[in-house]
């Protein structure tokens, strides 16, 4: 992550954030015992609509939550022991006033789920781009 995030530690979550600037943000979380699967009563219907995907099951939870549209996936097999999945989002910011793209990777291996976030302005792809390129190359699991 560049530069020196925030970095908070609780009982299952690791959560690391930078904002760059007033629209720039990264995040990295890493979330331990955590049961994606029909197992979990509130991920069934979500499961269900993905057909048992549980990366896209949890994106679209999150679009959701957040009323925005997922625009685009892909699965990421970068590394052989993860189940990978990146997703991109906008959804309208109503404080910034504009419309902001979120590109995930969500990685899950033994009910350990990793998520790398960069957050941007539609209206500044090409940095949003860049951005993406430079923080997602730099993951190393």
């Amino acid at each position: 992550m560049p530069g020196n995030p925030v970095i908070l530690d609780t009982l299952n979550i690791r959560y690391a954030y930078l904002k760059q600037d007033s629209i720039t943000v990264f995040q990295v979380m890493a979330f331990k015992d955590t049961p994606l699967d029909s197992a979990n009563s509130a991920f069934i219907y979500a499961l269900g609509q993905t057909s048992g995907d549980t990366l896209m099951a949890l994106a679209s939870s999150i679009a959701a939550t957040n009323g925005a549209i997922i625009t685009g996936s892909q699965n990421i097999t970068d590394f052989s022991a993860y189940k990978g999945l990146e997703a991109c989002m906008k959804y309208n910011d109503p404080i910034a006033g504009r419309i902001l793209v979120v590109y995930t990777r969500y990685y899950y291996n033994d009910r350990l789920l990793l998520t790398f976030s960069v957050t941007g302005a539609e209206d500044d792809m090409t940095v949003l781009q860049n951005n993406k390129t430079l923080f997602f190359n730099s993951i190393s699991l």
